[in-house]
């Protein structure tokens, strides 16, 4: 039988991502992965959307849309950006951070379930699997 890569691939984004946001439902945390990055972003300073479109690597408009989600959930605010008032940053309230910092507990222990029944050189070369796709599919 051929390897089923791209399948195996998907059947385990869905799976991680179902887990993930049943264990964030389960911490009260009503969140999808793409608004969660954007978060996860914002833990270190204020972005703007620019910045927050290629951290993140998806187009604007997807960015405008996780922020208008976030921002309704009030888990993050626009303020206007002092060195040029055309401009927005995005940053977290304390709600987000609050959830942040429990997202970052659950996504640890997330990180150690995918680990466990691996030696560190079976998680090096699968971390190094996954790394290459950013170089082989740009």
């Amino acid at each position: 039988m051929e390897n089923r890569i791209i399948y195996q691939l998907y059947k385990a984004e869905h799976k991680l991502k179902n887990f993930m946001k049943k264990l964030s439902r389960d911490n009260n945390i009503e969140i999808s992965a793409g608004e969660s990055g954007v978060l996860f972003l914002l833990q270190k300073k204020q972005f703007k959307m620019s910045e927050l479109s290629q951290k993140l690597g998806i187009d604007n408009s997807a960015v405008t849309r996780l922020v208008d989600r976030l921002e309704a959930k009030k888990l993050v605010l626009r303020e206007v950006n002092p060195l040029d008032r055309r401009q927005y940053l995005i940053c977290l309230t304390k709600k987000g951070e609050s959830d942040v910092k429990i997202l970052t507990k659950l996504t640890n222990k997330t990180n150690k379930k995918i680990k466990d029944g691996f030696t560190k050189e079976e998680v090096d070369i699968f971390l190094r699997v996954l790394a290459s796709f950013e170089k082989k599919f740009k």
